[in-house]
């Protein structure tokens, strides 16, 4: 579906440096167009609109890829971001009194390469006496299902979220969809 008044930040760009920045918005059929004949070399540094996360796109790549000179016709979509996760942690055993938590996304590990798919805790590492519970309340993008990972150890490298406990949940559109994590 278009999308109306999407805030697109560009930056111009001459010999990989910014020289110019402005902002457009989306038409009422989701179009917009910009161009300088003397600087036509630019960088989409940002798409934003409230309830949506961007999909990158090849025209969007933090400062790697900016178009010499060429003229662009492209979709760049938009995700809804209209699900929450509630993301309850309960110390159960006593055994431990901390846990470290992750959540991976699929759909924001092609949005944003700076995030790796990780959404972004409130409190990534929490800690709990016997039988006390914390609640996080995420927004993600829905239909997608997430994967949380939890352990007693703070992740450091790619194994230590292969060798971490974990569970999916799938994200449901308009909806808050619960996930506990018991230790």
């Amino acid at each position: 579906e278009p999308l109306e008044n999407v805030w697109v930040h560009i930056w111009q760009m001459e010999d990989g440096m910014s020289t110019r920045e402005f902002n457009i918005y989306t038409d009422q059929n989701g179009f917009f167009t910009f161009g300088d004949e003397d600087h036509p070399d630019f960088l989409l540094y940002q798409m934003w609109k409230e309830g949506y996360l961007r999909k990158q796109h090849t025209l969007y790549d933090f400062f790697t890829n900016y178009q010499d000179g060429k003229i662009n016709e492209a979709v760049i979509p938009l995700i809804p971001e209209d699900g929450v996760l509630a993301l309850e942690t309960k110390n159960v055993t006593g055994n431990f009194d901390s846990i470290f938590l992750r959540v991976y996304s699929p759909i924001m590990d092609v949005e944003f390469g700076l995030a790796q798919g990780h959404v972004k805790l409130i409190l990534p590492l929490v800690s709990l006496l016997q039988d006390q519970s914390f609640t996080q309340y995420l927004p993600v993008a829905s239909n997608q299902e997430v994967t949380v990972y939890w352990a007693t150890k703070p992740f450091v490298t790619i194994a230590d979220e292969a060798n971490a406990s974990k569970g999916n949940v799938t994200i449901l559109r308009h909806d808050t969809v619960h996930y506990t994590v018991e230790y």
